[in-house]
């Protein structure tokens, strides 16, 4: 399906709107101010997004698409969420061309506490960021590691970050450390990762390493590249 085939230019005129979605509060100590700015493209129905909590439980959102947010329009929300609890930010278009720059000029800023965690308008169905996060929590706040080990995870989905100084393979290992289930993924970016699959991975085990419940893969990996 082809989109946005036909224009149609009367004249050079943009018309700016500033609207708020009803999300404006004032912060507790204990709380962290989150202030979201979205500037929508021509196709402002097809952007929505969401913040979610521990677990993934949603905290706010828009309510989906299809009509909430205008065309070429400025949208500020502020929200509290707890300054010790892990939050995600999820921005959302629905056709997957994000909000930038085929279509209008599209933007959205993320800032917590005063402090610009994200920024973009450039993607595809979705792009994500994690504030508040302890590390190992998730792929953009994730443990680093060096060869050797082992290491612990502290609770399930457990990220890491590793940097390879040499190429060559790489034995990545649960084997002879555990008595759970245990998978391994290992990707070489952090973008629109489906966790629970091996989708977008490099590399991946479940069960199938030799190792019985526990994971290992044998992995090609090249220097200065972070997996």
């Amino acid at each position: 399906m082809l989109k946005k085939i036909y224009k149609l230019v009367l004249c050079c005129t943009v018309l700016l709107t500033v609207n708020m979605i009803g999300y404006a509060q004032t912060c507790s100590p204990s709380q962290s101010t989150v202030i979201i700015e979205v500037f929508t493209d021509n196709y402002g129905y097809e952007t929505s997004w969401e913040l979610t909590g521990n677990n993934g439980t949603t905290v706010y959102d828009t309510g989906g698409t299809g009509g909430i947010y205008g065309n070429n329009s400025l949208y500020i929300d502020t929200i509290c969420v707890p300054n010790n609890s892990c939050t995600q930010f999820t921005i959302f278009d629905s056709f997957g061309d994000g909000i930038c720059c085929a279509y209008g000029n599209g933007y959205y800023t993320v800032t917590v506490d005063g402090v610009v965690v994200a920024n973009g308008g450039s993607f595809g169905n979705s792009e994500t960021v994690d504030f508040n996060c302890p590390p190992g929590s998730s792929c953009s706040a994730a443990d680093t590691v060096l060869v050797g080990g082992p290491y612990s995870a502290t609770f399930d989905d457990h990220w890491y970050y590793f940097t390879p100084t040499a190429n060559g393979m790489y034995s990545i290992s649960t084997c002879g450390f555990n008595t759970c289930d245990t998978k391994i993924w290992v990707y070489d970016n952090c973008s629109a990762l489906i966790d629970e699959t091996n989708m977008g991975t490099i590399y991946y085990d479940d069960n199938n390493g030799g190792c019985g419940l526990q994971a290992v893969v044998s992995a090609a990996l090249s220097a200065g590249t972070t997996y």
